[in-house]
């Protein structure tokens, strides 16, 4: 899952609890990856601390990046990795 911040300025507390459900739904589709693209770190408004409790941390992968480019760019690298031959 890739979620792009790159444009949010401002989230209001409110907006927590359907952060969390939307994290909660994941995990239980068991979501292996989560993408984020947070270019400005002061603007995370605490997805790290919900990750803890939504997230099956030992199960889900998390990594930011500074720009939806990069994300994506790993994202199809690890994609390509996964259907790449085995060798043996």
């Amino acid at each position: 899952m890739i979620t792009d911040l790159g444009k949010l300025r401002h989230m209001d507390y409110e907006c927590a609890h359907f952060v969390s459900a939307i994290m909660d739904l994941c995990n239980k589709a068991q979501v292996a990856h989560v993408y984020r693209v947070i270019p400005n770190a002061q603007i995370d408004i605490g997805w790290n601390i919900m990750s803890k409790f939504h997230y099956d941390t030992s199960k889900v992968h998390i990594e930011t990046f500074p720009t939806f480019f990069l994300a994506i760019k790993k994202f199809l690298v690890e994609k390509s990795m996964a259907f790449a031959p085995k060798n043996y």
